[in-house]
């Protein structure tokens, strides 16, 4: 008899145990999402859906930790238990959902998913945006943010930059950008033409004159020229002008003459002048020029005498300036 009432108790044990068991299993509550997906020819979808989220809180206080999973979907068939994130800490929270298949198609749809005792088709869980987010989020948190703010520029002070600036071109119209005063409407704009290719212009150093106008030599360079002047009219491409480092009068016109000569020196951005050397007339000598040593005979200093004759020479002959008692005797 003892051992009849000691075996129904130790039945009651073991099924209180399975319960607890059960209980502690089912602490987690899962809604279950199963659909079957096909292509449109009627055909099953084969690949993997990989499901990730964020951290959150679930509805019964379930901390589920940031991770992510992937599903196969075999015969079309998509099957897979989730914590419901529908109410859950903080708002916004959702599953993502990228889907991988066997034809090379790729998506992500986000899911909000509430609680279920049934399972769920993808319509009911799928939404059309990601919910926003109900907590504030720092800059640190944004990967890559803070070095991206860092280039942007502040326009309220100084500012250096490393590349070009770009003005896009709207939808219709020229592109026009300008500068303005601050506080008011003034300013100074450009109007950018229609281009087949870049275009890049080189500021003159000099502040230029009075009266003066931008010039450019063909090539990008801009240089100040007298106003109204053009091709052949006089306009100088010189900034300043310099004799032995010493500034003269800023003219329109620069010439070279007198055994000097001038040639354009595009690699340089300049003119270059040097001598003219030569052996003829209207050259500059140098050190090494035959007519500094070439000996020449004596001519004849007048009509009436021959070289090597013995008739008298006057002063007059040679002319020289005559004075009394002036005489000079022939030579043989």
């Amino acid at each position: 008899m003892q051992t009849l009432r000691t075996q129904p108790r130790r039945i009651l044990a073991a099924v209180a145990c399975l319960l607890a068991v059960r209980l502690v299993a089912q602490s987690l509550s899962v809604t279950r999402i199963e659909d079957t997906l096909y292509n449109a020819n009627g055909t099953t979808v084969e690949g993997v859906a990989k499901i990730s989220w964020k951290s959150f809180t679930a509805v019964d206080g379930s901390t589920v930790a940031q991770s992510s999973i992937d599903v196969d979907i075999v015969s079309g068939l998509l099957a897979v238990d989730l914590t419901p994130n529908d109410g859950a800490t903080p708002t916004g929270t959702s599953y993502r959902v990228d889907y991988e298949l066997d034809n090379g198609v790729r998506y992500t749809e986000t899911w909000i998913v509430p609680q279920s005792v049934n399972p769920l088709t993808l319509a009911t869980v799928r939404v059309g945006l990601p919910p926003t987010p109900g907590t504030l989020v720092s800059q640190g948190q944004v990967a890559g943010l803070v070095p991206a703010l860092d280039e942007k520029a502040d326009l309220t002070g100084p500012t250096e930059f490393t590349g070009p600036l770009t003005v896009e071109e709207p939808a219709a119209g020229a592109t026009t950008f300008g500068l303005e005063r601050v506080g008011g409407d003034e300013g100074v704009y450009f109007k950018l033409p229609s281009l087949a290719s870049s275009t890049t212009y080189t500021l003159p150093v000099a502040d230029g004159v009075p009266n003066q106008q931008l010039t450019t030599d063909g090539s990008g360079r801009l240089f100040w020229s007298a106003s109204g002047s053009g091709s052949g009219a006089g306009g100088s491409a010189y900034e300043t002008v310099q004799s032995d480092g010493e500034v003269q009068t800023q003219r329109n016109v620069l010439n070279f003459r007198n055994g000097l000569t001038a040639f354009d020196d595009s690699d340089s951005t300049r003119t270059t002048v040097v001598p003219l050397f030569g052996t003829t007339a209207g050259t500059i000598a140098q050190g090494n020029d035959s007519r500094l040593s070439n000996a020449r005979t004596p001519l004849p200093h007048a009509s009436t005498h021959s070289a090597g004759s013995t008739d008298a020479i006057n002063p007059v002959n040679i002319g020289a300036l005559k004075r009394t008692n002036d005489f000079m005797l022939g030579t043989s």
